[in-house]
């Protein structure tokens, strides 16, 4: 987060997830964590990521994956720090996941 709070962008994917059923939440908490790095896991959002890594360490380069199970515990406060993380690393991938959901019909 930015020292003014999370950005518009950071709070619309929140609220596309909160608003999303579990199988859409998976598919972009996965869209999120593509360019997150095994540091950032464990500092975004007071590390609510970070039990996302590989335990083993034949599987340390193993991309991270989430599950419906974690869309359990990943509420819409993660995800807006998690998206404002990647709105500066990566904000492309926020412009295409806008893009993506400005096309989707409501449910």
């Amino acid at each position: 987060m930015n020292s003014t709070g999370p950005s518009a962008l950071a709070r619309s994917v929140a609220a596309l997830y909160q608003r999303s059923p579990a199988a859409q939440r998976v598919r972009l908490l996965n869209a999120l964590l593509r360019p997150v790095g095994p540091l950032a896991l464990v500092t975004v959002a007071a590390g609510a990521f970070g039990g996302l890594l590989p335990a083993g360490p034949e599987d340390r380069w193993r991309p991270v994956v989430a599950t419906i199970e974690d869309t359990w515990r990943v509420g819409p406060e993660h995800v807006v720090a998690l998206a404002d993380y990647v709105a500066q690393k990566a904000p492309e991938l926020l412009v295409a996941l806008a893009t993506d959901d400005a096309g989707a019909t409501p449910a």
